[in-house]
């Protein structure tokens, strides 16, 4: 290669590499430092909608019940909805039209059109919102509307200003009655505009999300929880499998196992110490069999009622909540029938 030509090739390294380095630096920096994003809920599903209807002289109307926030990049954080996080500002382009508090809460005063902004962590968004006479006849239109609105009532009651140890199992009981009977705090006109018809709902959905995190911190079936049931050993015979854990249940672990199981088992009232869930048998030619598994407070054994076992076959466990079982959680999930 001639002269020349070596340092033209030189060059073009030394172009490509500075290149490179001003091409992807930006990039990584500008993932690590993404900005917070909103996902509005009043809208269709892309949640590209940011316009609505609202009725006048609605209650329990907040803004932060419809939108929530997100940030993705190098990591992806959800923060969830804006009325459950604190930092969350907002404003009325017209007071006299729909007044807006330091929470979020709206006001409807007279019909006419004003744009609510929402500040959170850096992000502004805006939503139109149009005041009208009534949305009564959205309400007559769906199926089973009271018995959300109902629902939706007694959550929001029950949670107050937050769950604690002595409100958790009236929250719990809620919970499942709203889950049962949920209604859409959103629905849509003759002329297809969004409209936010039940307000209450838009409340309970926010509050039904907070349960379910403070359920899901101890569910001690599911090792996202962190605290999920640690197995030491299974033993079956006959009509019955017993599995004994490496500690005693505690009350909070039993209230967890509720509230992840909220459809399969009825809520107790708290004074119950023992709780049943659903689990499955597995035998050697991966035949399920659904069966109960029944736990109690200050004991460190799980109970489970079978159909008989055959001597010296080889059973496995599945969980019919969660993940405590599954291959890569640490657990033993099979035994050998005696």
């Amino acid at each position: 290669m001639s002269y020349l030509k070596k340092r033209i090739a030189i060059f073009l390294c030394m172009v490509m590499a500075f290149t490179t380095v001003f091409c992807v630096m930006p990039q990584e920096q500008a993932q690590a430092a993404s900005k917070v994003q909103f996902s509005w809920e009043f809208g269709d599903y892309s949640s590209t909608v940011k316009e609505a209807q609202i009725e006048l002289g609605a209650e329990n109307l907040y803004i932060g019940d419809y939108v929530s926030a997100y940030a993705s990049g190098s990591t992806y954080t959800r923060y969830g909805y804006l009325s459950a996080n604190s930092g969350a500002t907002y404003k009325s382009s017209n007071k006299n039209i729909i007044a807006v508090d330091s929470k979020g809460k709206l006001t409807a005063k007279k019909t006419g059109t004003a744009t609510i902004t929402v500040k959170f962590k850096g992000t502004t968004g805006k939503c139109k919102l149009t005041v009208v006479e009534s949305l009564a006849s959205i309400r007559d239109a769906v199926s089973g509307y009271e018995a959300g609105k109902k629902a939706s009532e007694e959550l929001v009651s029950a949670y107050g200003k937050g769950i604690t140890s002595k409100n958790c199992y009236k929250v719990l009981k809620a919970y499942k009655v709203y889950k049962n009977s949920y209604v859409s705090a959103v629905g849509y006109g003759s002329d297809g505009k969004s409209c936010l018809y039940t307000p209450i709902a838009g409340r309970a959905g926010v509050i039904a999300s907070e349960v379910q995190k403070y359920g899901e911190t101890r569910n001690p079936l599911a090792t996202s929880s962190g605290k999920c049931f640690k197995v030491k050993s299974i033993t079956g015979k006959g009509t019955s499998i017993t599995i004994t854990l490496k500690s005693k249940v505690t009350a909070d672990q039993l209230l967890g196992i509720q509230f992840a199981g909220v459809y399969y088992d009825e809520v107790s009232d708290g004074k119950t110490s023992t709780v049943t869930f659903p689990m499955y048998v597995i035998d050697k030619k991966g035949k399920y069999t659904a069966v109960s598994a029944k736990v109690k407070k200050g004991s460190n054994k799980i109970t489970i009622k079978t159909p008989k076992l055959t001597k010296g076959q080889t059973y496995s466990l599945g969980s019919g909540i969660g993940d405590w079982l599954i291959s890569g959680s640490g657990n033993k999930n099979s035994f050998k029938a005696k």
